[in-house]
């Protein structure tokens, strides 16, 4: 039960929302692997379709999809979470608001929302498991966007239970990958691979003895398709690689994997609450057979030889 079933998806009118994204474009990858290619019955929504907080945009969007893969949100890096906190969460609320008027109104028979580890208290000790997800704030760095985001399994919990919906969740590690963005607004593996293999003697980057749980982008997407597949209406199941990685020492493994010979600067101070973030995956290994297939040091190097060939 590890891999999507094919068979479960043949038949299926599909809705991606947010398929223009780092996430989405691999979800459209997967599905054509899955040998759906793209017929009609698989519908990719993103930015250039249209504005998924409009209420006639998101009908428009869902109409006629038996399967709505809701991925879509006001994403940004820590720098825009910090500074624009009330936006984000307004746009991330009104965009899951929409959609799931819309799914509910277009009778689609399941849903799976994408959350992520954001939504986690601040304070909840790692690896976290799904049963602490209300138990506290989260990280004031990312408040905004980690309440929308735990908002929207609130939201799934509520549409299934009222209105007999088929919506579960996804709550995913931090992801990496081939097709990961890799201008100003990177996260630190995008980040630290772009300077590493910028032929810069010297290099200066924000990291620290935080920790987080990375996982290949590929893993992600494999278990939003378990999920629609298995996961019960109305819960949600980490999805991730259940490892701790320090922020510094990501950074020497994609120093030594890139090859990069140059010294390194480090421009942010460690507090004394530095987060320690890992997930819980026992959860989704029962609910919907999901393992994480990707090792840190293999994905890394995947991502790596996809930057030098497609953006350098």
């Amino acid at each position: 039960m590890n891999h999507p079933d094919p068979k479960w998806w043949k038949e299926r009118r599909i809705l991606v929302t947010g398929a223009d994204g780092f996430i989405g474009s691999r979800v459209m990858s997967l599905l054509d692997e899955l040998g759906l290619g793209r017929p009609a019955n698989i519908r990719p929504f993103g930015l250039p379709n249209g504005d998924l907080r409009s209420p006639s945009d998101a009908r428009w969007a869902v109409k006629g999809s038996d399967v709505v893969l809701h991925l879509a949100s006001d994403v940004g890096g820590v720098g825009y979470s910090e500074k624009s906190g009330a936006v984000q969460f307004a746009n991330c609320t009104a965009i899951d608001l929409a959609v799931l008027e819309a799914a509910h109104e277009a009778a689609a028979t399941r849903i799976v929302i994408l959350s992520c580890a954001a939504a986690y208290p601040a304070k909840a000790a790692s690896p976290r498991a799904e049963t602490v997800m209300f138990d506290g704030a989260p990280h004031e760095s990312h408040l905004g966007y980690g309440l929308a985001k735990r908002n929207a399994l609130t939201l799934a919990t509520l549409y299934t239970r009222q209105y007999g919906m088929s919506i579960s969740s996804v709550v995913a590690g931090d992801a990496y990958g081939p097709g990961d963005h890799f201008d100003d607004s990177a996260q630190i593996v995008a980040a630290t691979i772009r300077q590493c293999c910028s032929g810069a003697e010297a290099i200066t980057l924000s990291a620290g003895t935080a920790t987080h749980d990375f996982v290949y982008v590929d893993d992600i997407v494999r278990g939003l398709l378990l999920a629609a597949e298995h996961l019960s209406p109305g819960s949600f199941v980490n999805v991730a690689s259940g490892v701790e990685t320090s922020e510094r020492a990501l950074v020497e493994m994609i120093a030594g994997l890139t090859g990069f010979t140059g010294s390194i600067g480090f421009n942010q101070r460690d507090s004394g609450d530095a987060q320690r973030v890992a997930l819980d995956i026992s959860k989704a290994a029962q609910e919907i057979g999901f393992e994480p297939q990707t090792a840190l040091r293999e994905g890394l190097q995947n991502t790596i030889d996809w930057y030098r060939q497609n953006v350098r």
